[in-house]
């Protein structure tokens, strides 16, 4: 939090985003706590990322699902958008050369959700099935490997 209090700082016009878990259900609290915060983004896809110009310039911010933002002084709270179905829709940082491996270990994610409904954990909240990422796209990330 301190980077982006600084950065706003700095550079006032700058737009400062944050996403993930542990922030996105909390979002309001979030942008009416830190006041050099403008969006967070909810859930665990950020489909709402790829709206990014929207998100920059504020055009068009209110039609964007899934984001909580802070508009003339006010947190408003757009509603959530639906889980992916198809996770083959969201880009590999690996397969899309983004991110190399390191010592050819990496991440690799074969499906979202749980079926377990933990109370400490995120990954069952409000899914109610799992997914599955296409078998081609993880044996396409074990061979980076």
């Amino acid at each position: 939090m301190d980077t982006a209090r600084i950065l706003k700082t700095i550079h006032p016009d700058i737009k400062i985003v944050l996403g993930g878990p542990e922030v996105g259900p909390i979002g309001a609290k979030y942008l009416r706590e830190h006041s050099f915060l403008d969006v967070v983004i909810k859930g665990r896809e950020k489909s709402p990322f790829l709206n990014s110009w929207s998100i920059i310039s504020a055009s068009g911010i209110e039609e964007i699902a899934g984001i909580t933002y802070r508009s003339n002084g006010q947190v408003i709270e757009n509603p959530d958008r639906p889980p992916i179905e198809n996770l083959s829709e969201i880009p590999s940082p690996y397969l899309e050369g983004l991110l190399i491996p390191r010592d050819k270990v990496t991440y690799i994610e074969t499906y979202r959700g749980c079926i377990f409904k933990c109370h400490y954990c995120f990954e069952g909240k409000n899914l109610p099935k799992l997914r599955f990422f296409p078998d081609e796209r993880v044996k396409k990330k074990s061979i980076l490997l």
